[in-house]
Parts: structure tokens; sequence; C-alpha cells
């Protein structure tokens, strides 16, 4: 998901960096960041939280397929 993959190139983290700040699962992250998981809305709160991301764009299908 190219929203996703914009938050570790403009905070400028890697993959496992930003699995310890949401407290995910690297194969979790890998998973979404390779569109074979979705976001959850527990994940989404958070990456909103920690980001100021918009829900929306979180979960929104359209971004599922980028």
């Amino acid at each position: 998901m190219e929203i996703k993959k914009t938050i570790l190139k403009e905070n400028n983290i890697n993959q496992s960096e930003l699995c310890k700040e949401l407290d995910i699962s690297y194969s979790l992250l890998s998973s979404i960041l390779h569109n074979k998981r979705n976001i959850s809305v527990n994940l989404a709160n958070k990456l909103h939280k920690k980001y100021n991301i918009d829900y929306a764009i979180l979960l929104s299908r359209s971004n599922a397929n980028e």
C-alpha cells in the first residue's frame, strides 16, 4: 500500500522500527505492505494517533489496491 510505504519514507524509519512503534509483528506489517492483509481499525487508530493520517485514507478499499 503506497500510503503505508510513504509513512516509512517520510519518517525515515524502516519496517522494524515501525513495527516497534505500533506494537505489531513484522509479518503483519509486511502482509499489509504487500496487499495480503487489510489494516484493522485498531491499527488505523494507532497510525492516526502517531502520524495524524485520516482514517478514511487508511481504511479505503482503493488504497488497498495501490
